[in-house]
């Protein structure tokens, strides 16, 4: 994986040397600080034109961090950073990318000093201090990138009697940032250039970058168990004209060949099986007082230790039904034993760990025949899913029964995972999968898609009235290019229309298709639907996201959970039952499968047998 970090200083005026840079150099994820742009004003559109899914947090003038993923969009943790509720200042984002956290920040300045600016930011990098410790201890990999505002030593910097009473030099801040390494972080230009002056800022005045007088304020820290294969600073930037006066560091890494670090044995609790690769976490909601630990400190991720022969009530059909009842596969199959049951994974419903494994356990059987020999991602919900998730799409975790396709299917990415048996399942269930996400593609003919999704999803505003309208819409679109359209529900806030194709087209065709489809429903009724993402873009409007169908992007697939509260299930429906719907969520973990025992028909029948062809341009 190759990150990159970038004080952009303004990205509306930059956005030329930026999308060029992202075409030469081909980063697969970006921190951007300093974007000086509010949200809505972003260039998201351009941005994912380039390739790039974006996360933001812009301010109006001043402050404001991305992160850009390549090929996909990152799944976000979290936007502001803990500790202080009242900092409203856009500094920090969060999220998961291709299984690794990724924390874009821009520390204060904290000039002039001293004063109140520098006590700003040396809390707020406490702050950092404390969350960076808990990223740590969590044994994921982990990449802090960003503008950290200080010069770790005079080593750092091309003369620093000139900058003593600047708050980059000061002692405090210095020492703060030795702190943050002590906790195991790889500083990844030192390391590469143990040796030499490296810089990534040159100052606008005096002549300081033809004079190379820079500072090197720009950091990339990577956790143990990532490896450094390289790293740089692309300082031609700042020769540009009008340039940034910061250039774009980089680093690539990989995963580290060492297991990941494990939280101490404390005798009053169990320690998982040792020959399973397993995450440990050091901390674990206690949702009676919102956060809170175990007794010790740490709660480790919970072992797969085998199976039951006993059923349970969920996993029993009901009989003398017809159409979607329980095939008679589901009669003997075993059931999973769950570790933690009485854990509480959604605090606003109550649902706990067991009724969500016991609810995949029980619609096995309709799931399966949309996740088998689909390459997968996972949404992972270790602390339930008002904690952090992360999206999981290769098998560094070592998931029971999973099938790990072959590697050469994505050239230069780890082995793809796939979801074919009901024992891999519900044993993803059981360490704690909650979501389950599928490519559009089977993984033999992986790169022609034979489907295309139109996720609608509706803006701040949006009734459920309107949306149902937009479904309607969106579906007599299709029906006049001569594609037949099946419908489901989001399980989240929106409906699905998918069409199934033959898979005779490449991504970028299909996906082609799927956007201009978009942009004419935008073009033809504005006052209902946009084209480009974003939640300013599109209050009391309609986003029809067509993103979903480029190249290695995801859906969560029909009956899969969401993580969201309540738990809502993403269900098959026939249009004909559209009228009478009351939600995306309509249906969730405990009502689902109840639905389908009663349903005298499959409202998807003929789905698999269809495979319809795009229409000519």
């Amino acid at each position: 994986m190759k990150v990159a970090t970038w004080n952009v200083n303004n990205v509306r005026k930059r956005l030329p040397q930026l999308l060029a840079w992202l075409e030469a150099t081909s980063p697969d994820v970006v921190a951007l600080q300093e974007l000086k742009t509010e949200t809505a004003a972003f260039p998201r559109a351009e941005i994912e034109a380039a390739g790039y899914g974006c996360l933001v947090a812009g301010q109006r003038t001043w402050n404001g961090v991305a992160l850009l993923s390549k090929g996909f969009d990152p799944i976000e943790v979290r936007r502001t950073l803990p500790g202080d509720p009242a900092d409203k200042q856009a500094r920090f984002l969060e999220a998961a990318i291709n299984g690794v956290a990724v924390a874009c920040l821009y520390l204060p300045n904290g000039n002039p000093q001293p004063g109140p600016k520098f006590g700003y930011k040396l809390a707020w990098f406490e702050r950092l201090i404390a969350h960076a410790a808990e990223l740590m201890a969590s044994g994921n990999p982990v990449i802090l990138a960003g503008d950290f505002n200080v010069v770790p030593t005079d080593f750092d910097i091309y003369s620093p009697d000139h900058w003593r009473d600047n708050a980059l030099l000061q002692p405090a801040a210095r020492e703060a940032y030795a702190r943050l390494l002590a906790q195991g972080w790889t500083d990844s230009l030192r390391q590469r250039f143990p040796d030499e002056r490296i810089y990534t800022f040159w100052d606008y005045l005096r002549k300081r970058w033809p004079r190379n007088a820079g500072l090197r304020i720009d950091h990339i820290l990577a956790s143990p168990n990532l490896n450094l294969v390289d790293a740089g600073v692309d300082r031609e930037m700042r020769g540009n004209e009008e340039p940034s006066d910061h250039a774009p560091a980089w680093a690539e890494l990989v995963p580290a060949k060492f297991p990941r670090p494990r939280a101490k044995k404390v005798a009053s609790v169990p320690t998982p099986d040792s020959r399973l690769p397993l995450e440990t976490y050091n901390a674990r909601r206690d949702f009676a007082i919102t956060a809170g630990l175990t007794p010790d400190g740490n709660v480790n991720h919970p072992a797969f230790n085998g199976v039951r022969a006993a059923r349970p009530a969920t996993a029993i059909a009901r009989n003398k039904t017809t159409g979607q009842a329980a095939p008679p596969a589901a009669a003997g199959r075993k059931s999973v034993k769950v570790t933690n049951p009485d854990r509480v994974i959604d605090p606003t419903s109550g649902f706990k760990k067991v009724d969500l494994v016991r609810y995949y356990e029980s619609i096995a059987d309709y799931i399966l025949p949309h996740l088998k020999g689909r390459p997968a991602s996972l949404v992972r919900a270790p602390d339930g899913i008002a904690g952090k998730l992360f999206f999981q799409k290769h098998d560094e975790a070592k998931l029971p029964g999973l099938t790990q396709l072959d590697a050469a299917l994505w050239p230069g990415h780890d082995a793809l995972l796939a979801v074919d048996t009901a024992q891999a399942l519900v044993s993803a269930a059981q360490m704690n999968v909650v979501e389950f996400h599928t490519w559009n593609s089977l993984a033999r003919n992986i790169n022609k898609p034979d489907r295309v999704i139109f996720d609608l999803d509706p803006g701040e505003g949006v009734t459920w009235a309107n949306l149902q309208e937009a479904a309607v819409l969106m579906r007599t679109l299709l029906t006049e290019l001569g594609l037949q359209a099946w419908l489901k529900t989001s399980g989240g806030q929106g409906l699905h229309v998918v069409v199934p194709l033959a898979p005779r087209l490449d991504y970028d065709t299909v996906k082609n298709f799927s956007q201009a489809a978009v942009r004419h429903m935008a073009k033809v009724i504005p006052s209902r639907f946009v084209a480009v993402a974003g939640g300013d873009n599109r209050v009391g409007k309609i986003f029809i996201d067509y993103l979903r169908n480029g190249h290695a992007q995801t859906t969560a697939a029909a009956f899969s959970a969401r993580s969201r509260p309540g738990l809502g299930v993403s269900m098959p429906v026939s249009w004909e039952l559209l009228s009478s719907l009351k939600g995306g969520a309509q249906w969730t973990i405990a009502t689902a499968r109840e639905y389908v025992s009663f349903q005298k028909s499959d409202p998807w029948a003929e789905y698999w047998k269809t495979n319809s062809r795009l229409p000519p341009r």
